[in-house]
């Protein structure tokens, strides 16, 4: 009497026995957690055009990798996407991710900032921006190349224009953004969509 002889399982009535044992535990097991919507990571859900995000970036300069703006050390921004309440290549580059993702995106100045308009650059006698200025400023004030000057716009809106020279007469103002005429690289993290 051999060994195998004793155990009717291992005949063809055994492998059949041991064959649908393997599929029922593989089914309990497919219905009690692989088929769950709570054991998703990762939703199925992506952004759609009018949806709230909230979203995590960090920005750079295309040309050299400089950083300029991150919000990973604070709060996470919030938007309507597709609304124009942020740059064009940013605002299209959310549309489609789910939450989680991240991507990193190249966007081109005419998507960002747009390019530098030279009429938007003019020399203006000094006296005429020093009236611009409050009462308590105009003193002690020494333009420089660099300085922003604050100013509300018609809108209600503040703005700033760039001291890009000065001297003793006139002081030369850019009213373009200081990211104009720049590709940008843009690393995007989509914290949440925001239900409302």
């Amino acid at each position: 009497m051999s060994i195998n002889s004793g155990n009717r399982r291992n005949g063809p009535n055994g492998r059949f026995f041991v064959g649908i044992t393997i599929v029922l535990i593989f089914l309990a097991l497919l219905a009690t957690g692989c088929t769950s919507q709570k054991g998703v990571a990762i939703s199925n859900e992506v952004v759609k055009p009018n949806d709230t995000v909230k979203v995590h970036y960090t920005a750079a300069l295309a040309s050299n990798g400089m950083q300029f703006q991150s919000s990973l050390n604070g709060s996470p921004i919030e938007f309507v996407a597709g609304s124009g309440m942020v740059i064009p290549g940013f605002d299209n580059a959310v549309i489609g991710m789910s939450k989680g993702e991240n991507k990193t995106v190249y966007i081109p100045a005419d998507q960002a900032y747009g390019q530098r308009n030279p009429s938007l650059i003019n020399v203006l006698p000094k006296e005429k921006v020093l009236a611009t200025l409050p009462e308590k400023d105009r003193a002690t004030w020494n333009p420089k190349p660099g300085d922003a000057i604050r100013y509300t716009r018609p809108d209600g809106g503040i703005g700033y224009v760039y001291i890009t020279a000065a001297n003793e007469t006139s002081i030369t103002i850019d009213e373009n953004n200081p990211l104009a005429g720049h590709d940008l690289v843009f690393n995007i993290q989509l914290v949440d969509i925001v239900k409302k």
